[in-house]
């Protein structure tokens, strides 16, 4: 009874995961493209596919900094030494992003160089809130040297969307970036100005940010230092002893994290980790980087070609449409059955759940009791791909040269890259 009332909470959590990932598998409307009938800000101007770019030089209005409704994405990074590597992915659509530069001002002491997503501005009729442009950047590098980025994440196993219990002070999870990226001389300036806000992760219902900030250890200290901040209902929690002493991040709680596929919970990303982890050494260069975080290119998850296929991404197949009741009830037990076939009409997938301690890259594919019904539904996915496009790939990819303070950017998955420098 105890083990089956754990289940249930598991899978429970499980669903309202699933709710968002399948909206977002089936093409999510977050996906918009600036419209040209729009009236763009002075002075953003369009300078590749999908890609413009801004300057600021006034203060920002801080009152006008909440952001909503942002829908989910997937991301990987990498920080090796000097080099940040970071990969931005989402359902294929004509998302378009814009290069922000920001100056000093009077009430701004960092001047920077980020990456913003333009679709997080769009209204219901629409249109686009370009005021709150800056306040929607996702990875960015400030003349400190200190760089930040944000990932998606599954909520964490309580249940609910995780932020700090503290009375004031609250900040949105989509500003996190901004607020660093403006005042943070150092990762300890960065953590001193996070550790009293109640950071709310505003991501719909089913999902939540985490972030990786890497720069000077501190105003005294210049080494390089590298830290993943999450929330939990306890408070904020701050990784810097990362898996083989390699700072990397996917779509999981990383304080959690012990290398295996069983600590990654209910989050996702693990082969992505694991290809990252073992080609580490590679993020040598700029290039190097770019090279590295193509291996992580979101098409290699459905290749609509080969045979290859990332099973911890596809948590929440609905095993009822690929095995029979009685199987199902065999595995899980008749009462948890009815529960979830009563309340869900389904029964999902999760590779923690199914498959336990086993690894998750390689074999699961081909062993377990549960793989069949998932190479099942990564074939019917390559097929719906061809048919209605809904493909991920990587809408980004970013490396930041810490040391000289640059932005590179690799615009969808082609091989052009463009250089900026922060002013």
């Amino acid at each position: 009874m105890f083990k089956d009332s754990i289940r249930i909470i598991r899978i429970g959590i499980l669903m309202s995961v699933i709710c968002m990932t399948v909206f977002c598998m089936s093409g999510c409307t977050a996906g918009k493209s600036a419209d040209s009938s729009d009236k763009l800000p002075e002075g953003m101007v369009k300078i590749a596919d999908n890609l413009y770019e801004i300057k600021y030089t006034e203060d920002f209005d801080w009152k006008i900094a909440g952001v909503t409704d942002i829908s989910g994405f997937a991301c990987s990074g990498v920080q090796n030494g000097k080099y940040r590597g970071r990969n931005y992915d989402w359902t294929y659509a004509d998302t378009d992003l814009c290069i922000v530069h920001s100056a000093v001002s009077k009430n701004r002491p960092h001047a920077s160089v980020g990456v913003a997503d333009i679709s997080f501005l769009a209204n219901d009729d629409g249109s686009y809130d370009y005021s709150r442009l800056p306040f929607v950047t996702v990875d960015g590098i400030n003349d400190a040297g200190v760089c930040i980025q944000v990932n998606v994440m599954p909520f964490g196993e309580n249940g609910k969307l995780n932020h700090t219990e503290t009375p004031d002070d609250d900040l949105k999870g989509a500003c996190v970036v901004r607020l660093v990226l403006d005042y943070a001389d150092s990762v300890e300036t960065a953590l001193d100005l996070l550790k009293d806000k109640d950071i709310l992760t505003e991501i719909d219902t089913a999902e939540e940010l985490h972030w990786m900030i890497s720069g000077p250890a501190s105003k005294t200290d210049k080494t390089t230092k590298t830290v993943v901040l999450e929330i939990f209902p306890d408070g904020q929690h701050i990784t810097s002893d990362f898996v083989d002493d390699k700072p990397i991040m996917a779509n999981f709680n990383i304080s959690n994290f012990d290398g295996t596929p069983a600590s990654v919970g209910f989050g996702f990303g693990y082969e992505r980790w694991q290809i990252l982890n073992e080609n580490f050494d590679q993020a040598d260069s700029v290039i190097g980087t770019f090279d590295l975080m193509e291996k992580v290119f979101y098409t290699k998850l459905y290749d609509l070609y080969g045979e290859r296929f990332w099973y911890s991404e596809y948590d929440g197949t609905d095993l009822s449409k690929y095995y029979d009741a009685e199987t199902l009830k065999y595995y899980l037990g008749e009462d948890l059955y009815d529960y979830y076939m009563t309340n869900y009409n389904s029964i999902p997938y999760t590779a923690a759940f199914w498959d336990g301690d086993r690894e998750i890259y390689g074999d699961i594919s081909r062993t377990g009791t549960i793989a069949p019904a998932v190479k099942i539904a990564a074939d019917n996915y390559k097929k719906q791909n061809t048919e209605d496009g809904s493909l991920w790939i990587t809408i980004h990819t970013s490396v930041y040269d810490l040391e000289n303070k640059t932005l590179d950017i690799q615009m969808r998955e082609s091989q052009d890259h463009l250089h900026f420098t922060i002013n």
